[in-house]
């Protein structure tokens, strides 16, 4: 029986009994044919037939037969009857419109009719499969939608499944549909259209689209880095981590904290917080997490009541305008211009002589050569490099001293891909002080475990340093800290929940620093009897950086007169 072959079949040349080699086979033998460069379009639609075929194969979903009449003539099988009995017809039957063809043969004087068409029923014309890809897609998008709303916030084997489904309606067939479909998905993303469901559809398009092998179809005017953002820390993620970030999309309210399956080493600031939570509510998740009490959402006024006196009205602007002309003004405004004109008189006839004046650069080099260059902040290096452009020290020493600490500095100041840190950001380059006086190359001021610290810590640059006493000195002051914080919850003080947010985290540098010697002596003060040792050797990532090595002329040295050699 004849079937209904769809139309990627027929532009392969494909048979209702074609297999998946049958397919791989024509694609082959037509690609081999095509030009790629100079004909783009047709080898898309090449592969859209082959693509649409292989599903259609592997999803089983058949074809439809085209039902023919029993009984029908045909020119091949039709009686031949005798030409006086061709105009007999029974009495109730409709007159036949075959011709009969043994009175077509006979002899007659007018010539012989013409041969009668094909009485066999032709199959119904092919339907046109040109539509629109982006209508259908649409349709198929808002199918999904009605059904993801339903399902739970949380489920996100259900919202998987509901995606694949979708991917295998006869709707997405084509490969110009699945792409424009898959398009809207990342759109939707993109614009967190769906708020509180934008990260449970973000886990499930990386498990439906396979974003973990493949890169995803953005819209033209998407975002990639910020897409590609989101998936490289989603796939980072747990299924348990996935489940509390999902628990994490939903209002925070204290009812809800104990069923959030939250953990230690949970990482707060994973990029999948931008499309999973709503702006301020991650601070309030966390507040609760710590024990402090989240601030109350902010209430709308009461309507007011019958006898209650009329709000204050606001002052309009032409209000402003009458009172600015007004005497009460000008009385307002009198004492304030005469204290700015005489002000203005002192300053121009002189400074104020109890002032303290700014030191100048030789000022600047004479302190810092009394203080042996010690515990110079970052910030001061960067003055007398500044000063030394203007007039350099003229011992040589000192200047050998400049040059060392500003290369120390730029190396402290380097990110670890060795573009320039944001410092001024997390810390004050003034709390980041070079050559100690207890022998160390970096240390902080104010207390030991404060923010600066921890930022100096966890960015990792001292390690560059060269210097295996700084790296077991920083190493073990974190160990220590890091104790110190600890879980912090219940009636714990406010500075020991400040201390326990900053040392807590989940960061690279401190899983990698809690794996070496220099940590593991530091937790553990009475002994490394019975421990196995560390995985990790702390002088293994010691490197010293090619700033401090390599001998560069700096900037200020080019035009500087000769230096004179002299002791301190």
């Amino acid at each position: 029986m004849p079937v209904f072959l769809p139309s990627y079949f027929v532009a392969l040349g494909l048979d209702e009994r074609a297999t998946e080699a049958d397919v791989k086979a024509a694609y082959a033998a037509r690609l081999k044919r095509l030009d790629r460069a100079r004909d783009p379009q047709g080898f898309q639609a090449l592969r859209g037939h082959y693509e649409a075929a292989i599903a259609h194969l592997r999803e089983g979903r058949g074809f439809h037969e085209i039902e023919i009449q029993d009984g029908d003539p045909t020119d091949d099988d039709a009686p031949e009857e005798a030409p006086d009995e061709a105009s007999d017809e029974a009495p109730g039957h409709a007159p036949s419109d075959v011709p009969d063809e043994a009175s077509a043969s006979a002899p007659s004087p007018s010539p012989a009719p013409a041969a009668p068409a094909d009485p066999r029923p032709r199959p119904p014309p092919q339907p046109d499969l040109e539509v629109d890809p982006e209508r259908v897609a649409g349709v198929a998008y808002e199918d999904f939608l009605a059904a993801f709303w339903r399902v739970d916030a949380r489920a996100l084997a259900a919202a998987v499944g509901l995606l694949r489904n979708a991917l295998a309606s006869p709707a997405l067939a084509s490969l110009a549909v699945r792409e424009a479909f898959e398009r809207r998905v990342v759109g939707a993303l993109l614009s967190r259209s769906l708020r509180r469901r934008s990260g449970l559809l973000l886990f499930a398009a990386i498990e439906a689209f396979r974003w973990s092998e493949r890169q995803p179809l953005l819209p033209a005017d998407g975002d990639e880095a910020g897409l590609h953002r989101w998936i490289d820390a989603a796939l980072l993620l747990d299924e348990r981590t996935r489940t509390i970030w999902l628990w994490l999309a939903e209002e925070p309210r204290p009812a809800l904290i104990d069923a959030v399956p939250l953990h230690r080493e949970f990482d707060w600031n994973s990029a999948v917080r931008e499309i999973c939570c709503q702006p301020g509510e991650l601070g309030r998740w966390h507040a609760l997490a710590v024990g402090e009490p989240a601030a109350p959402a902010p209430r709308e006024a009461p309507p007011p009541r019958l006898g209650d006196p009329p709000p204050p009205s606001r002052t309009t602007w032409r209000e402003w305008l009458q009172w600015l002309r007004s005497p009460a003004f000008l009385l307002l405004i009198a004492p304030l211009l005469t204290a700015g004109l005489v002000m203005s008189l002192l300053w121009m006839r002189g400074e104020d002589p109890n002032a303290p004046k700014p030191l100048s650069c030789a000022d600047r080099f004479a302190a810092a050569s009394q203080a042996h260059w010690k515990a110079l902040s970052i910030g001061q290096v960067e003055l007398l490099n500044r000063c030394a452009h203007e007039a350099p020290p003229p011992k040589c020493q000192d200047r050998e001293h400049l040059k060392r600490l500003t290369r120390l500095a730029v190396v402290i100041v380097s990110s670890r891909d060795g573009g320039s840190a944001d410092m001024t950001y997390f810390f004050g380059k003034d709390e980041v002080v070079l050559d100690p006086e207890d022998g160390l190359l970096v240390a902080t001021r104010g207390e030991p475990c404060d923010r600066a610290a921890w930022e100096l810590y966890r960015q990792g640059s001292w390690l560059r340093m060269g210097h295996g006493p700084t790296a077991e000195a920083i190493v073990r002051r974190a160990a220590v800290c890091t104790q110190m914080a600890g879980p912090t919850r219940g009636d714990a003080a406010p500075s020991m929940l400040s201390l326990a947010s900053e040392w807590s985290a989940d960061d690279w540098a401190f899983k990698l620093l809690s794996r070496t010697d220099a940590w593991q002596v530091a937790t553990h003060p009475n002994g490394l009897a019975g421990l196995p040792p560390a995985p990790i050797k702390l002088d293994s990532l010691v490197t010293t950086d090619p700033k401090l090595t390599e001998a560069r002329v700096e900037s200020w040295e080019e035009k500087a007169p000769a230096c004179v050699a002299g002791g301190r």
